[in-house]
């Protein structure tokens, strides 16, 4: 479970890659008699299905998963079922269903749920509480979420978290307040010696435009363009939605 727990909310993984070790460790866990570490595969590999594009099948995986954590009583798997059913719900446009899972997840975790863990939930909620026109209350879940992936000192899923919030500044409508966000992110980056990746450099350019800095917006645009030949990002819609 030690691998699975880190498969799980790696920001920095090979869709491919952890694809097929989810179907291994599930076909292991299925010889072994272990159905909930076998459920905990399938939801791997529908997380990334849904990553390559393939909603549906992920949808079905979610929905069978969750129907035997919820009568297995298993809160976890119940918890990561809604939080991923909230990010598909999302992709379709439904905010108000993705904001009931949202919530769902992270009332299904519990006084162990390891801070890291707790921070991604929290950003999941944050984004559809900002899908919903909730922005003060998506700032707050943000800020939440920052401060438990300080404690669990992963500056990486800081920078994830930094990077949404500042996007969820401009759908508020303020380019200020995104911009004291977006320096915070890269005063982190610098610190820690990270380069951004596209996205990140997507949502600076955005703050950019938004502040009427047209030739720094092209500039950071360009350096995306040429960061995503490199970048470990395979979402099936992340170029062609940046850029």
């Amino acid at each position: 479970t030690d691998e699975l727990d880190a498969l799980e909310d790696d920001l920095g993984f090979d869709i491919a890659a952890v694809l097929a070790r989810a179907v291994e460790i599930e076909r292991a866990a299925e010889a072994r008699g272990e159905p909930a570490v076998r459920l905990r595969a399938r939801l791997l590999q529908a997380d990334m299905w849904q990553r390559q594009g393939h909603a549906a099948a992920a949808a079905r995986a979610l929905r069978e998963v969750k129907a035997w954590a919820t009568e297995n009583d298993c809160r976890p798997l119940q918890a990561r079922s809604d939080r991923l059913l909230a990010r598909i719900y999302y992709a379709l446009g439904d905010s108000a269903a993705c904001l009931e899972y949202s919530v769902s997840a992270v009332q299904l975790l519990d006084d162990n749920t390891p801070p890291l863990t707790r921070s991604l939930y929290l950003m999941a909620l944050a984004g559809a509480l900002n899908a919903t026109g909730s922005f003060e209350a998506a700032r707050e879940r943000y800020q939440q979420a920052e401060r438990f992936a300080v404690t669990g000192g992963d500056f990486k899923r800081q920078l994830a978290v930094l990077n949404n919030m500042a996007y969820s500044e401009l759908e508020a409508g303020d380019p200020d307040r995104a911009w004291e966000v977006v320096q915070h992110l890269q005063a982190v980056a610098a610190e820690h010696g990270q380069d951004l990746n596209p996205n990140y450099l997507d949502t600076i350019a955005l703050a950019q435009i938004a502040l009427g800095r047209y030739a720094d917006a092209e500039e950071t645009t360009q350096a995306g363009i040429r960061a995503f030949a490199s970048a470990w990002e395979e979402e099936v819609d992340s170029l062609a939605q940046s850029y």
